[in-house]
C-alpha cells in the first residue's frame, strides 16, 4: 500500500500543477478499497486527453504519460458537461 499512496501523490501532484496551469476548475475524488487507490478528476472540457511525446525541456504535456506508468488501469469517461479521467493503483486493482 505505500507504494500506491506514492503513486497516488505523484498522480496528485500533476493535477495540482495541470489546475494550476490551465486555470481550470477540477473536481478530485478519491477512494481507498483494501490496497488499491481509485483517483478520478473531472474538467468541464469535452476534449478527451491524449497522450503527448513532450521534449525535455517541456513543463508539461507529460500526464497520460505518468499515469499509464503508475495506474494498473485508467480510462475517460463522458459526463453530461466535461469528462472524467480515471485511474486505479495499486496491485490488487485487477
Amino acid at each position: 500500500m505505500h507504494t500506491a499512496r506514492c503513486e497516488a501523490r505523484v498522480f496528485l501532484e500533476h493535477v495540482q500543477v495541470a489546475a494550476y496551469v490551465s486555470g481550470r476548475h477540477l473536481l478530485v475524488r478519491i477512494r481507498v478499497e483494501g490496497g488499491t487507490i481509485r483517483l478520478e478528476v473531472s474538467d468541464p472540457s469535452p476534449v478527451l486527453p491524449a497522450p503527448a511525446c513532450a521534449l525535455a525541456d517541456d513543463e508539461g504535456r507529460r500526464g497520460l504519460v505518468i499515469v499509464d506508468a503508475l495506474a494498473t488501469r485508467w480510462g475517460v469517461r463522458h459526463r453530461p458537461v466535461g469528462k472524467t479521467v480515471w485511474a486505479v493503483i495499486g496491485a490488487e486493482a485487477q
